[in-house]
């Protein structure tokens, strides 16, 4: 008798330890994605954004990566679940939005000890700048040291976006043909908005 309470306690003494392991594991105390980035971009009249990341290391296989997002501060939801694929260290996901607002993204990594980890962030503004495409527009050279041209019929005003939707540059304009300097933003990717008479339209930048 006394055998098999002392195996019952050391049953129960296991158990409890798993379990406060366990617990101990959803703590957020194992690696977020690291070299987290995000960008936005116009393609086939679509507004697209672009999450990138990459695999941290940890004692424990990565099981998946979930992706969330909510719009203009409502209930975040999960968009996407990307499995762990072995020897692979850097993951993509996609987001086609189809209505303007604030979206916030967080990706987290979940290992197969249970840890999920802190989530990382970023917020994306989508501002339908693109309702009125026309064809008729030329913007060069692209990619860009910084200086770019822009050809388009009765042009009124030109506006610059960063990756996250920020406003830049807004320049009224009175011409079919304009210099615009982009040198003073940095390397990366902007959004030209041109607004003409006859609608507007966006184009994708490349400053080196």
């Amino acid at each position: 008798m006394k055998k098999i309470q002392l195996l019952a306690f050391c049953m129960m003494f296991m158990q409890l330890a798993f379990a406060q392991e366990s617990e101990s594991n959803l703590d957020g105390s194992c690696p977020s994605p690291e070299n987290f980035e995000s960008e936005s971009y116009i393609e086939d009249d679509e507004f697209c954004v672009r999450l990138a990341w990459d695999r941290a290391d940890y004692e424990s296989e990565l099981n998946r990566f979930e992706v969330f997002r909510n719009c203009d501060g409502g209930e975040f939801e999960m968009i996407k679940r990307i499995v762990n694929v072995p020897f692979m260290n850097h993951y993509e996901a996609i987001d086609i939005l189809e209505k303007d607002g604030e979206y916030n993204y967080k990706i987290v990594a979940i290992y197969n000890d249970g840890c999920e980890s802190e989530p990382v962030e970023t917020v994306i503004v989508y501002a339908d700048v693109c309702e009125n495409v026309m064809t008729d527009v030329e913007v060069y050279p692209n990619p860009t040291s910084g200086m770019i041209v822009i050809k388009a019929e009765m042009m009124k005003r030109i506006e610059v976006f960063n990756s996250l939707g920020q406003v830049l540059l807004v320049k009224n304009i009175d011409d079919d043909e304009v210099q615009l300097d982009l040198t003073s933003f940095g390397s990366g990717v902007y959004f030209i908005n041109i607004l003409t008479e006859n609608g507007n339209v966006t184009r994708k930048i490349n400053v080196k």
